[in-house]
């Protein structure tokens, strides 16, 4: 039994490489190769003078190098939760103020026909890794501003009550077909319609793995062509008991 057992963990670790290899090799590639065709437009604009053509492809080129440094920031996350590199550091913050700087810096990535929206229901501090939840919500808006479309308003929701708190990221946008929605959260997985959107397939995994450290879940609701859902649950008592042991 051990044997098979250790095999399997084995077999687990071979396909998390194999697939590594596979999304690195391509969604590394692409932007630069992107990045290469940007330059030499640039080069040419140069000679031409065209001021306006070589500031939409110095913008291209920002907006690559964004991504490329998201996706090789999803394998470092990844591989540092593997390790045992992540713990959950507590700490008692506001979270009304965490979520309106959240707001404000992704409303810069939103697209102009997306709307950024903030409902706060925040009657107390809470007691969590700052640093954890902010990247986990980051990463549900970004998903929600890559694939809900355009126009959509996507929502960030918090809310406190005595025995837990709670975080909601909602978009309007095309939803997650059925057949989908039980791979979400497995490493790689990349929806269908995902297209020639850039990813890793890793977010959502991050993110629930974030949400387990700070003794939270992660549930989500979707209707296709409808609404997409995300919602984290933290225990308020876990929350005390965090910050009485630290």
């Amino acid at each position: 039994m051990k044997i098979d057992t250790e095999n399997k963990v084995d077999m687990n670790s071979i396909e998390l490489k194999r697939n590594f290899v596979s999304v690195a090799s391509h969604e590394i590639r692409t932007p630069l190769s992107s990045i290469l065709l940007s330059v030499s437009l640039i080069e040419k604009y140069t000679q031409q003078q065209q001021t306006e053509l070589i500031f939409k492809q110095t913008r291209k080129i920002k907006n690559t190098i964004t991504n490329l440094k998201s996706i090789l920031e999803d394998f470092l996350s990844l591989e540092k939760l593997d390790t045992g590199q992540v713990t959950a550091a507590f700490e008692t913050f506001d979270l009304a103020e965490l979520s309106n700087e959240i707001i404000e810096e992704m409303q810069e990535m939103a697209l102009p026909d997306q709307k950024l929206r903030l409902i706060c229901d925040v009657e107390r501090s809470v007691n969590l890794d700052r640093n954890l939840l902010k990247n986990a919500i980051i990463n549900l808006i970004s998903n929600a501003i890559k694939y809900a479309g355009a126009p959509a308003i996507i929502e960030l929701k918090v809310s406190t009550c005595p025995d837990k708190t709670v975080i909601r990221v909602t978009d309007n946008g095309i939803g997650i077909q059925e057949a989908e929605q039980a791979n979400l959260f497995r490493p790689f997985y990349r929806i269908h319609s995902s297209g020639t959107i850039p990813g890793t397939g890793l977010g959502l995994t991050i993110v629930q793995r974030y949400t387990g450290l700070m003794k939270g879940t992660i549930t989500f609701e979707s209707k296709p062509g409808q609404k997409t859902s995300f919602k984290m649950v933290f225990p308020a008592q876990l929350q005390a008991a965090a910050k009485g042991a630290g």
